[in-house]
C-alpha cells in the first residue's frame, strides 16, 4: 500500500510539472504563415544583408517597444514589398524573449518580412520575430531554418512564390493558392 501512495505521488508532482512546463511553452507558440499571408501582413518584404546591430536604448521592461528592442541595419538588396527603403532598412526586434528570432548575424543575408509595429505611426517603423517568415539565406544557420521555411521549401522556392505573388492580376476578393508557386 505505502509503495502505491509513492507512486501515486510522484505520479502526481510529475504531471504537475508537466503542465506547469507545458503553459510555459504554449505561451510562445505561434503557427508561421504561408507565403501570400506573410506578404499580406508584412510592410516589407526584402532581402538583405546584416550591415550594423544596435544595442537597445533601454532595457525597462515597460519602455516602449522601439526603445527596448535591438535594431538590425539590413543593406537592402532585393524588394518585394515596402519601397520606402532605399538602400538600408532599419528593423527591430526583441531578443532573448518569448517570440524572438535566434540571433541574427551581421554580414549574413536574410529574407525579412517586416511587419508594421502596433501603434506607431511611422511607415519605416517595422519588426520581425519568430512568428513571421523571415529566415536566413545561408545555408549553413541550420538552427534559424528551424523558425524559416519547413524542410519542403526552400529559399528558392519562397522567392519564386514571392515573384509569382507579383505578377498575379489584381483580384478585390480572391486569395492565392499557397501551394501553386511552391514546386
Amino acid at each position: 500500500m505505502r509503495f502505491l501512495v509513492t507512486m501515486v505521488a510522484r505520479s502526481a508532482l510529475v504531471l504537475i510539472m508537466l503542465l506547469l512546463a507545458s503553459s510555459a511553452a504554449l505561451a510562445c507558440f505561434c503557427i508561421t504563415p504561408e507565403v501570400h499571408e506573410g506578404f499580406e501582413r508584412a510592410r516589407a518584404v526584402f532581402q538583405g544583408e546584416v550591415l550594423e546591430i544596435i544595442p537597445p536604448r533601454n532595457t525597462d521592461k515597460d519602455a516602449p517597444f522601439i526603445d527596448r528592442a535591438y535594431t538590425f541595419r539590413f543593406k537592402v538588396e532585393r524588394t518585394w514589398k515596402g519601397s520606402f527603403f532605399n538602400e538600408t532598412a532599419d528593423v527591430y526586434a526583441l531578443m532573448g524573449e518569448c517570440f524572438s528570432l535566434p540571433w541574427l548575424v551581421k554580414g549574413e543575408k536574410y529574407l525579412v518580412y517586416a511587419d508594421p509595429i502596433l501603434g506607431s505611426t511611422k511607415s519605416t517603423d517595422v519588426m520581425i520575430n519568430v512568428c513571421n517568415r523571415t529566415s536566413s539565406m545561408s545555408a549553413t544557420r541550420t538552427e534559424f531554418r528551424l523558425v524559416g521555411p519547413s524542410s519542403d521549401r526552400s529559399i528558392e522556392s519562397e522567392i519564386r512564390a514571392l515573384n509569382g505573388l507579383l505578377t498575379m492580376p489584381p483580384s478585390s476578393k480572391s486569395r492565392p493558392d499557397p501551394f501553386r508557386w511552391m514546386n
